[in-house]
């Protein structure tokens, strides 16, 4: 059980596999421009959006430190300067701790940076015992399934029409398959 859970609990970007690049139509390069031949094409323009606004708000913060500056020292200019300054640090310090996780942060390997695509393998393995050590236990497994009536649930679900309908098709459709793939007595 722990093998099946580590193997699916953790889904890392591989940091040796390039970053899809989006399509875009036009000459304009906007974002809302964007193909939909891509199933993630919603989630990578929400993902732009947010980034441009984090950006932003990064770059107003830098305006206001500089403004704030620029104003003679009187406690309103010195209040807007240092909280401007203090936005536009802790913008920098969690866009660092957020990209060194993933990856060397522009690009120089500075140390204990990149963990993910390095510990990927562990941290999933780690993550897949947890699961199956403490939130899919077999004990728990077993007392929910004990609980289940079953019979009850598949005769509940074969009573009804717009279930069973479906259902009798796709075994009518598939049997004569199965029949013509056994020879005899043996499946080919």
């Amino acid at each position: 059980m722990a093998e099946f859970c580590a193997a699916r609990a953790v889904r890392v970007v591989d940091s040796r596999q390039p970053a899809p690049r989006l399509a875009r139509v036009g000459g304009s390069g906007h974002m809302d421009a964007m193909t939909e031949n891509d199933p993630e094409a919603a989630l990578r323009r929400s993902l732009f959006r947010h980034r441009a606004f984090a950006t932003g708000l990064l770059a107003l913060m830098a305006a206001l430190m500089a403004a704030g500056y620029a104003m003679p020292p009187d406690p309103a200019a010195l209040f807007l300067r240092d909280a401007a300054k203090a936005g536009l640090i802790g913008g920098i310090a969690d866009w660092f701790a957020v990209t060194a996780l993933f990856r060397h942060p522009l690009g120089l390997p500075i140390p204990h940076t990149a963990i993910l695509p390095a510990q990927k393998e562990r941290l999933g393995a780690a993550l897949g015992r947890f699961v199956a050590n403490h939130v899919f236990t077999g004990a728990d497994v077993t007392r929910f399934l004990a609980g289940l009536d079953i019979p009850a649930l598949l005769g509940r679900f074969l009573a009804d029409p717009a279930m069973s309908t479906p259902l009798a098709e796709a075994i009518a459709g598939a049997l004569p398959r199965l029949l013509d793939s056994v020879e005899d007595g043996r499946a080919r």
